[in-house]
């Protein structure tokens, strides 16, 4: 029962830091609740599930399950982000049309037109989504095989996964290696 105990205890650990990692994303989101419900409750029904049993086999697969509900959590929380970007782009460009309509009229009444731009207003800054990278895929995408058997292949591999990251990174995504 120890084993158990043990393997119990370390898969608590490990999906405890799963649902904190998502909490403390929706936190950065500012997401509303039903969000949140979605993205963390089948993490907390794993956590719950690996408490009551004692099998091993079955904590193993909890765990591993959590895995997963933690990137359907990241692509929920990532969609939000996303549709709070183009929010902010929307309003953006309506203050801008707004103004080049102001200017347009104001032209037509011959009216002097100010030069300076209205000062756009700053919005919140919109939280980051979060992009898993698989070293693997890369791998499979840069070279030849499944082994990197030349210092070319690991060049090669290197600039793929390196441009992957950069790429990320300036689209104001934070990555996970997975």
């Amino acid at each position: 029962m120890a084993l158990v105990e043990n393997k119990r205890a370390h898969a608590l650990i490990r999906v405890d830091e799963r649902i904190e990692r998502i909490n403390q994303a929706l936190a950065e989101a500012s997401a509303p609740a039903d969000i949140s419900n979605k993205a963390l409750r089948p993490l907390q029904l794993c956590r719950e599930r690996i408490e009551k049993t004692n099998s091993i086999p079955q904590i193993f697969s909890e765990q591993s399950e959590a895995g997963d509900h933690e990137e359907n959590a990241n692509e929920l929380l990532n969609d939000f982000i996303e549709q709070q970007r183009k929010q902010v782009e929307n309003e953006q460009r309506q203050r801008a049309l707004e103004y080049e309509r102001q200017q347009a009229e104001a032209e037509k009444a011959g009216k002097t037109v100010p030069q300076s731009v209205p000062k756009p207003v700053i919005p919140a800054p919109v939280a980051k989504r979060t992009v898993t990278i698989d070293p693997k895929n890369v791998m499979k995408h840069s070279i030849l095989g499944d082994f990197i058997e030349s210092t070319a292949e690991v060049d090669d591999y290197l600039y793929a996964l390196r441009e992957q990251l950069i790429a990320a990174v300036k689209s104001g995504d934070r990555v996970r290696i997975k």
